[in-house]
C-alpha cells in the first residue's frame, strides 16, 4: 500500500469506543467520512472508492462495508457490535470470545482514487434504468455493487496508476477518553437505538409519579348507597324556607370547625337566600333555578305589573283570516235580510 501527499478523506473519529461491561445490547458507532477533494466539470473526476477490514472475523457488522464517495460528500459508515447475537452464535464459548478492557481491536479503510475511464463506465450503467430514463445523483448513494467489483478487479490485475491509502480506526473498550463529540447509539431488539456514549437508565428519582384523583367527602348526600343501576342522579331533599337553611348553615361542620373559623353575627344577617331545585319532567333531572325562594314567595313590582297587563292582552287578540271572512260575510247576509236598513234600501227598494 503507498501512501498519498494529498490528504483524500477526513474521518470524523480516527477510534471506535464501545462501553464495559459488555450487556445484552447492540452498540453502534457512526463514523462520516467526506470526500476533501474538489469537483470539477468533468464528474467522472475524484471519486473515492472505500472498503473496511476487519482483523477479527465474525465480530464486527459494518454498513456499508464498500461504497463511493463524490467530491465534497460524505457518507456515515456504522460500525456495530452486536452482543446477543454473539452470544447465541458461540454458545458456551460465548465467554471466551466477548471482548473486554485488554481487547485490542483494529479496523482498517482503504481508500482510493477511481480511474475515470472505469468512473464513467460505472455512472452510464447506473444512470439507465429499466425504462432508459436518467437518474440523477444523490449525495447519499453508494453503488457498492459497482465498489465491490472494482476492488475485486484491483486485487486481480493491480495496476500501477491505482494508490491505495489505508486507515486504521482503533477499538477502544471502557470509558476512557471518550470524546464528548462522539456518536454512539445502543439498543436492543425491539427498541430504538438511543444516540447516547453510555446506558442510560432510570433511577428512582426520576420515575414519573402520577397524581391520585381528588377523594370524594364522606360528608356527601348518600354516596354510600347510591344505586348503581340507576342512570338519573338521585333526588336531592328540597330547602322549605330561608330560615331553615339559615339554621342549617349556622350548625357547626367539620370543616369549620377544622379551619377555627367562628360565624359572626353579622354574617348571619348577610345570608345569602339558596336556589330552588326543580324537576326537569321526564328527564329525572333535578336543575337549579336561578331565581331564589324569597323571590318566589313574594314577586317584584315588576312581576305584579306584567299581571296587570293580562287584561290588556286578552282584549288585543289576533283573529286568523279566515274567521274574519267569514264574519263579515255573515254581518252581510243579516243586513241584506234585515228589513229598514240603509244596505236593504240601496239593494231592494225599501
Amino acid at each position: 500500500m503507498t501512501a498519498s501527499l494529498v490528504p483524500l478523506v477526513q474521518f470524523s473519529q480516527e477510534s471506535l469506543y464501545f462501553p464495559l461491561p459488555p450487556k445484552d445490547i447492540i452498540i453502534e458507532n457512526i463514523v462520516q467520512v467526506k470526500n476533501l477533494l474538489e469537483c470539477t466539470e468533468e464528474k467522472t473526476e475524484n471519486i473515492i472508492v472505500f472498503k473496511v477490514l476487519c482483523t477479527v472475523r465474525n465480530r464486527y457488522g459494518v454498513k456499508p462495508s464498500v461504497g463511493f464517495i463524490f467530491p465534497t460528500e460524505s457518507v456515515k459508515i456504522k460500525f456495530l457490535l452486536d452482543l446477543p447475537q454473539l452470544r447465541r452464535q458461540r454458545g458456551a464459548e460465548a465467554a471466551s470470545v466477548l471482548p473486554d478492557a485488554k481487547t485490542q481491536d483494529n479496523m482498517f479503510v482503504d481508500i482510493a482514487v477511481l480511474p475515470k475511464d472505469q468512473a464513467k463506465a460505472y455512472m452510464e450503467s447506473l444512470n439507465e434504468n429499466r425504462n432508459g430514463k436518467k437518474i440523477g445523483r444523490s449525495s447519499s448513494r453508494m453503488y457498492v455493487e459497482q465498489a465491490a467489483a472494482f476492488w475485486k478487479t484491483l486485487g486481480q490485475i493491480k495496476p500501477g496508476n491505482v494508490q491505495v491509502v489505508r486507515r486504521q480506526l482503533s477499538c477502544v473498550y471502557g470509558d476512557k477518553g471518550v470524546p464528548e463529540s462522539l456518536v454512539m447509539r445502543m439498543g436492543g431488539y425491539g427498541t430504538e437505538l438511543l444516540e447516547s456514549p453510555q446506558v442510560v437508565t432510570p433511577s428512582g428519582s426520576d420515575a414519573v409519579s402520577t397524581p391520585s384523583p381528588p377523594a370524594v367527602p364522606k360528608s356527601r348526600f348518600h354516596t354510600d348507597k347510591t344505586d348503581t343501576r340507576r342512570k338519573s342522579p338521585p333526588v336531592a331533599p328540597p330547602r322549605l324556607s330561608v330560615a331553615g337553611s339559615a339554621r342549617n348553615r349556622d350548625m357547626k361542620s367539620p370543616s369549620t370547625e377544622s379551619g377555627g373559623v367562628v360565624s359572626s353575627p353579622r354574617a348571619k344577617n348577610n345570608l345569602v337566600p339558596p336556589t330552588v331545585l326543580q324537576n326537569s319532567g321526564a328527564g329525572g333531572g333535578i336543575t337549579p333555578n336561578s331565581r331564589p325562594a324569597a323571590v318566589i314567595a313574594h314577586p317584584t313590582p315588576a312581576l305584579a305589573q306584567r299581571k296587570q297587563k293580562v287584561w290588556k292582552e286578552c282584549l288585543c287578540f289576533r283573529v286568523s283570516f279566515r274567521l274574519l271572512a267569514a264574519l263579515l260575510v255573515l254581518s252581510f247576509l243579516c243586513a241584506l235580510f234585515e228589513s229598514g236598513t240603509f244596505l236593504s234600501w240601496l239593494l231592494i227598494g225599501r
